[in-house]
């Protein structure tokens, strides 16, 4: 009986198994994080600032994700980070010259956007969406606003 390495005994289910194996994973959107925020609503005063924040669970490093934060529609956004950068050309016209990225610890996963000059329109809900590569997860924020009283 000749050896052939065993070869000739391998199914073609088989061989597909082995292929299948070989190929390289694909997303699935499915991400290995949490994105976490404040249970209770962001308090703000008109005129006032308001910053929204959230943060990974695990605690891992969101300096290689795309950040972005929205109201309704994912674009345009509240205020956009990728790559180390803000992301202008992506921002509502509304909150252009009104939002700053804050850098709480990205290391550890943790970031916010601060929303100034606020105004009664800002009330509402907001998302916050960490991306990396495929993998993306999101968590809702409200933003809760008072008038001045004037």
């Amino acid at each position: 009986m000749a050896k052939d390495g065993g070869w000739s005994s391998l199914s073609a289910s088989g061989l597909l198994v082995l292929l299948f194996l070989k190929l390289p994973p694909v997303g699935n959107g499915k991400a290995d994080f949490q994105v976490l925020g404040p249970q209770d609503p962001v308090l703000a005063v008109v005129g006032e600032e308001a910053e929204l924040r959230c943060w990974l669970s695990p605690r891992i490093s969101a300096h290689s994700m795309e950040l972005r934060w929205f109201r309704e529609e994912l674009s345009p956004a509240v205020h956009v980070r990728r790559a180390g950068r803000d992301e202008p050309e992506e921002q509502m016209r509304e909150y252009r010259n009104r939002t700053s990225f804050v850098d709480r610890d990205m290391a550890g996963g943790q970031a916010a956007v601060r929303i100034h000059r606020i105004t009664m329109s800002d009330n509402g809900s907001y998302h916050c969406l960490f991306t990396e590569d495929r993998a993306h997860a999101s968590t809702t924020l409200w933003l809760q606003v008072a008038g001045t009283g004037d």
